[in-house]
């Protein structure tokens, strides 16, 4: 039986194990039962928890996690994180530090070179970090990274840093601050890990600075990593850095670096070293089948070491590593001219950027490539596009959705690959020339949807024409040719040309042709199309793979083709014609616009806002109609056809919609009344929605004062269920209230004389003051007005 003294000690005990522990998700931090982190405060509870940083224990990642609502988290300060944190490859986004603090990083110092174990960090996606250190003290040992601030005989494997930005402008300099873009420091091992497009800056500190590391010591081992950016740096005080890590001792297997190495601002007559891949090499054992392609610009300035693969080094063994001498012309593979005499250069080489894209440069120096079985058959590199890209490691990091190519940029080349799969895929599905890699969401399918998820990594306005684009005066774009910045930067000064013209199998991506007056398309592909500057465009075949914007009181005609969606926009008064082809998604007039669709298929919605006007005389429209904000429809013909959206007709906001002797057919199944007794000539005005799931057609005055009026004795509102149809015919209308305040008097007048002796589908067409529904405005309407007014105007 327990005492009470038993008691009292089991509930303290209870009690600081909570307050010691993290409560996490779940779990009890064993290999079988990890502790679970899904939430951003689960991270937070985790960097204030030390004694949960201790080895043994195990943390297992099991959703993406947004940290922007929370600030300068440091996992493992003042004691090491030595346990194991698995993302299992999901993503942490919105991590910031701001501040001071002398080692910072989402996890700060990982494992313990006093200790027996390190910490483990793997399989982590971390996008947008972002450190900024100002106005500190810098002091010797200092280290700053995105990921890790220093890796103390720790391991990290399959970590992927996306578009990471860590900055140093300390106010005091007194000792050497290591900064990377993954990584401050490395004393551990780092395999398949990748730091993507890092903006690494250095201002005003004594520094040792690496796209990728800041410095990595002897003990380290780095295998297969990469890194893409840029490191810069301000020389007011001495400073070493590289195109993947500033000081570099230890083991390098098949890395290589892309970024740039860029000097800015002040310069001063301070020491500088810089390589394009290690800036100072010492007590290093190893680099094997390493590259830099990125470009060095350093400063002329104070004392200076620079060269294309290293900025100096002591001793060392390095083999089979290269360097981009086009891009770095006149420098060698060492910037230190005593090099020779401290260590053999003879197997790293400067080679152009023609023979760095070329796979026989690095095979025939014992680069285990895709396919060739001589160099092995690990199959570590491979090169996408020969003559186009350097070797990229394969299976290292997750590609964007846009990078068909593999080359981890998403550019006009993808762009290329994904239009010319789409076109082909669109006529033959069995073409075995298509290539597969745009089929992005992998669902056996080339289609929008590959598209949408391929646009959102694409940078549009870092394209570069393949040929330049002006006021050609008439233009005629072909197969191959881009049109990006040249056409959309002064639509308002900018006198339009005559025509341009689209065909030949064009594909366009981001066309602006503010500065045609008219433009065509009768074949080709055309994305993220913008018309403005009363300019107009007319689609008569080809597909419009993207969003169609109108602005300036421009217009779009279209009598075939395919097109995504087309979008006036606010403020725009623009046009939208609609004679033919397919619209596959939303047509949606924001201020003052016209639509007008006698033909042709639309697959969804119809969207005005904002004093918008819609003449419908024909077509298809497959899907739902929102009238919004004193928007109105005028329908005399087309048939609606809800496809299941839960909206057969939407009506909302002071809108109204006439039927002039149209059937206006909503089909499905899931609406519609099952019994209504409606007077013949009734205004129906609706609180809501046309109908909705209980069936209720909401007779009645509503709040917000939307209608659906029948204006034809042939009008008729079919609600079909299988069962239930029921007709109206016209209100009496020939009164001459053309405002609808039941008011006959000389307001009703001057709509009429506005009107007069326009006719549908005119946009000057008005159809209030169209008494006899002949769809003209004449003298009949006016005498109809003069028979029913007994005063007299002024």
């Amino acid at each position: 039986m327990k005492t009470l003294r038993n008691v009292i000690v089991s509930l303290l005990l209870c009690l600081y194990s909570q307050s010691l522990y993290g409560s996490y998700g779940g779990g009890t931090g064993t290999l079988a039962n990890p502790y679970i982190i899904s939430t951003a405060q689960h991270l937070v509870d985790l960097s204030n928890t030390t004694a949960d940083w201790s080895s043994g224990n195990h943390f297992s990642m099991t959703s993406d996690i947004d940290l922007s609502s929370h600030s300068n988290i440091v996992i493992g300060h003042g004691t090491p994180f030595n346990a194991t944190f698995d993302g299992n490859g999901n993503t942490i986004s919105g991590y910031s530090y701001s501040g001071t603090g002398s080692v910072v990083g989402l996890f700060g110092v990982v494992g313990d070179r006093t200790g027996p174990t390190g910490g483990t960090i793997k399989n982590i996606i971390l996008d947008t970090p972002s450190v900024t250190m100002t106005n500190f003290t810098s002091t010797s040992y200092d280290t700053f990274g995105s990921l890790i601030g220093n890796l103390d005989y720790g391991t990290v494997s399959g970590c992927t840093v996306i578009d990471p930005t860590v900055s140093i402008s300390p106010t005091i300099a007194t000792g050497g601050s290591n900064i990377g873009g993954f990584c401050g420091n490395s004393n551990g091992n780092i395999t398949e890990c990748v730091a993507l497009n890092v903006a690494v800056t250095v201002n005003d500190a004594v520094a040792h600075a690496g796209a990728f590391s800041g410095y990595i010591e002897p003990d380290a081992v780095t295998t297969r990593c990469f890194v893409t950016g840029k490191l810069e740096y301000q020389q007011k005080a001495t400073f070493v850095g590289g195109g993947f890590t500033g000081v570099g001792k230890g083991d390098y297997y098949d890395c290589y670096t892309r970024a740039d190495v860029t000097h800015i601002g002040a310069t001063g007559n301070h020491s500088q070293v810089v390589g394009g891949f290690i800036g100072h090499a010492a007590n290093i054992y190893f680099v094997n089948r390493c590259y830099a392609s990125g470009t060095i610009s350093a400063s002329s300035q104070g004392s200076n070491a620079i060269g294309g693969f290293f900025g100096d080094f002591l001793s060392g063994g390095y083999f089979d590593c290269f360097w981009d001498s086009t891009k770095n012309s006149g420098l060698t593979d060492s910037g230190d001219t005593n090099d020779g005499t401290n260590g053999d250069l003879s197997e790293v080489f400067g080679e152009t950027t023609t023979n760095m894209q070329t796979e026989s440069t690095f095979t025939n120096n014992g680069w285990d490539f895709v396919v060739e079985t001589t160099n092995g058959t690990n199959d570590y590199w491979s090169i996408v596009s020969a003559g186009n890209d350097y070797p990229i490691l394969v299976g290292v990091g997750e590609p964007l959705d846009g990078d068909l190519n593999g080359d981890w940029d998403v550019d006009k080349d993808d762009l290329e690959i994904f239009f010319d799969a789409y076109e082909k895929h669109s006529k033959n599905s069995s073409d075995p020339n298509i290539d597969w890699n745009a089929d992005v969401d992998g669902d056996n399918d080339i289609d929008r949807d590959d598209w949408w998820a391929m646009y959102i990594d694409i940078q549009p306005y870092n394209l570069i024409s393949d040929a330049f684009v002006d006021n050609t005066n008439p233009l005629t774009l072909n197969h191959n040719q881009y049109v990006d910045n040249n056409l959309k930067l002064d639509w308002n000064t900018a006198t339009p040309a005559s025509s341009a013209t689209v065909s030949s199998g064009g594909h366009i991506y981001w066309y602006r042709p503010a500065h045609f007056s008219s433009t065509t398309v009768n074949d080709g592909i055309v994305a993220l199309t913008d018309i403005g500057h009363d300019a107009t465009m007319t689609v008569t075949g080809g597909v419009l793979l993207d969003r169609v914007l109108l602005h300036d009181r421009s217009k779009i005609t279209v009598t075939g083709g395919d097109v995504d969606m087309i979008w006036a926009r606010s403020g725009s008064k623009s046009t939208i014609d609609i004679q033919g082809g397919t619209i596959n998604d939303w047509v949606r007039s924001d201020t003052e616009g016209i639509v007008l669709i006698s033909g042709g298929t639309l697959n969804h919605y119809i969207w005005l806002f904002n004093d918008s006007r819609a003449f419908i005389s024909g077509g298809d429209i497959n899907h739902v109609m929102i009238p919004e904000g004193n928007s109105e429809y005028m329908l005399t013909g087309g048939t609606f056809v809800d496809a299941g959206s839960g909206n057969a007709a939407d009506i909302r906001g002071n809108s109204t919609v006439w039927v002039f002797g149209s059937n206006f057919t909503i089909d499905s199944t899931s609406y519609g009344p099952s019994s209504h007794t409606f007077t013949v000539g009734q205004t129906i005005t609706l609180k809501g929605k046309l109908v909705n799931n209980s069936s209720d057609l909401g007779v009645g005055t509503p709040a917000n004062g939307i209608k659906l009026v029948f204006r034809s004795t042939s009008a008729r509102l079919i609600i079909a269920d299988g069962s239930w149809e029921s007709t109206w015919t016209d209100l009496d209308h020939a009164t001459g209230d053309a405002d609808g305040d039941n008011v006959i008097d000389c307001d009703d007048k001057t709509i009429i004389d506005a009107a007069m002796g326009y006719s549908y589908p005119n946009v000057n067409y008005d159809y209030r003051a169209d008494f006899d529904h002949d769809l003209d405005v004449d003298s009949n309407d006016e005498t109809i007005w003069d028979n029913t007014y007994t005063g007299t105007c002024p």
